[in-house]
C-alpha cells in the first residue's frame, strides 16, 4: 500500500485506491474522492454511508496460540484501539 501511495504522490495525474489510514498518514499529499456525494471521513465510514470500505480480517486455521491470543487481546483492547486510531485507521469493535 505504501508503494502505491508513493507512486500516486509522485504523479500528479495518478489515481489509486488506498486505505483510509494510509491516506491519513499522507495527509496533504493525496486527496480522497466523494462517492455518491459522500466524503471519506471516519464518521461516514463508521455509519456506512461511505460505501468504499473494508474491514481488516484476521484468519487462522485452528485455535490461537498463546502469543496469537495475546496479540489479538491487545489489538482489541482500549490501548490497541488508540494505537490503531493514532495511525489514521478507524477502530471498531
Amino acid at each position: 500500500m505504501g508503494a502505491l501511495v508513493t507512486k500516486i504522490i509522485e504523479n500528479e495525474y495518478a489515481i489509486g485506491y488506498a486505505s483510509f489510514g494510509v491516506v491519513n498518514q499522507n495527509a496533504g499529499k493525496v486527496s480522497t474522492i466523494k462517492v455518491d456525494g459522500v466524503e471519506a471521513t471516519k464518521e461516514n465510514i463508521i455509519n456506512g454511508s461511505y460505501i468504499i470500505q473494508r474491514p481488516l480480517i484476521a484468519i487462522i486455521n485452528g485455535e490461537l496460540t498463546a502469543p496469537q491470543q495475546a496479540f489479538m487481546d491487545y489489538v482489541m483492547s482500549a490501548e490497541g484501539m488508540e494505537v490503531i486510531e493514532s495511525m489514521g485507521f478507524v477502530p471498531v469493535k
